[in-house]
């Protein structure tokens, strides 16, 4: 566990127009930031805090009709420090609408795990770490889920602006 504050700025630029956000976009969203971690002990990369660049690219596409909705799309991030220590998500939802109120989810998440900067060395010992002998617990993530929902009040309660 540890602490982290980043301020991670954003670009977004949109298929669509912004007066059609509601319904359906296709966007291309770049962040760009720095941000401070605070480690609760030293990591295996010998550390207890330090600042860090990142960035990261997205793209995604979403779509509001009368039988549901549907969001997909995949996100790449990395360190500037190593290029390695990155990570890439390929996600999607789709939610289908029953009848008034009551809708049927289905959503999965496919994660290439190469961040983990915060892994405590614990009581390894320097030749242990320099021999990599404590990594990543994984280096994937899969995931997926189906289930029911039940949304109620104005019918504009779906309604969302998906802008950053």
């Amino acid at each position: 566990m540890h602490f982290e504050f980043e301020l991670v700025p954003a670009l977004e630029y949109s298929l669509f127009p912004y007066d059609e956000a509601t319904r359906r976009s296709v966007t291309l969203a770049y962040r760009m930031g720095y941000g401070y971690h605070n480690y609760e002990e030293m990591t295996i990369f010998e550390k207890e805090s330090e600042f860090l660049f990142s960035q990261s690219l997205e793209a995604s596409a979403r779509f509001q009709q009368p039988w549901g909705n549907f969001r997909a799309g995949i996100t790449g991030k990395h360190f500037f420090h190593d290029w390695s220590v990155n990570r890439a998500e390929i996600f999607a939802n789709v939610n289908f609408r029953l009848f008034q109120g009551f809708s049927l989810n289905v959503s999965t998440n496919y994660n290439m795990i190469n961040d983990l900067i915060s892994i405590p060395a614990g009581d390894m010992t320097v030749e242990e770490i320099l021999l990599e002998q404590a990594q990543q617990a994984t280096s994937y993530s899969f995931s997926g889920s189906i289930g029911l929902s039940y949304t109620f009040g104005s019918e504009f309660s779906a309604d969302f602006n998906p802008r950053l």
